[in-house]
């Protein structure tokens, strides 16, 4: 994958991915000078809607993609990973690519607004699934996302990992994730179903049935 290759192992990779997308999709900016100061121990990261003490650095208050993003930085500083601003951004980048790639979309404007509201579709999605406390596979990151199916004046649409092309390996030896999204007023919703689920169709049946039996 372009500009991954200096990490030294997969989980380390999907890690870092996994990184940037809580990065890029919950601050006004990609806060990567803030991050790559948490790798080197010069300062704790502070997510927005946090606060913290300008003294000791200690947080008053805390968000659940705050302390994500912690424990993923935590997590590579343990491994060894010390990036500067910069080579985040190149990531950002790498992995903007590699989505933009298996999509396959063209460079008309009309691509380029599609592809945006695909990936603006999938960010938020992470991190309401995060908000929610939903559980992901362990090897999986939501760069690896497709939007597979989004019916016209329907405000739900189906997310699942790549059938193929996916930067971090194939859906038999990784796992496969599908979700079905709904947008109530302001909030997004996030509910797993069956990774077999092609359409949000489909998935809203498995879910009336699930309510059945419960």
């Amino acid at each position: 994958m372009k500009g991954m290759t200096s990490l030294h192992s997969v989980t380390t990779r999907l890690h870092l991915a996994q990184l940037i997308t809580l990065l890029t999709a919950t601050e006004t900016e990609p806060l990567f000078e803030q991050a790559s100061r948490h790798l080197t121990g010069e300062a704790t990261y502070v997510s927005g809607g946090e606060e913290s003490c300008a003294v000791t650095g200690h947080l008053f208050t805390v968000t659940p993609e705050g302390t994500a993003i912690r424990g993923l930085l935590d997590g590579l500083r343990r491994d060894g990973v010390r990036l500067t601003a910069a080579q985040f951004n190149a990531e950002f980048d790498g992995l903007l690519l590699d989505r933009l790639d298996r999509w396959s979309l063209g460079d008309t404007p009309e691509d380029m607004v599609k592809g945006t509201m695909m990936a603006h579709l999938i960010d938020t999605t992470a991190v309401a699934a995060l908000r929610q406390g939903l559980a992901t596979p362990r090897h999986w990151t939501w760069w690896d996302a497709d939007l597979v199916d989004v019916p016209p004046e329907s405000s739900d649409w189906l997310i699942r990992r790549a059938d193929d092309g996916g930067t971090f390996g194939s859906p038999g030896r990784t796992g496969q994730a599908t979700y079905l999204c709904s947008a109530r007023g302001n909030e997004i919703w996030v509910t797993q179903v069956d990774a077999d689920i092609t359409t949000v169709r489909q998935a809203q049946a498995a879910l009336a049935r699930r309510t059945l039996r419960a």
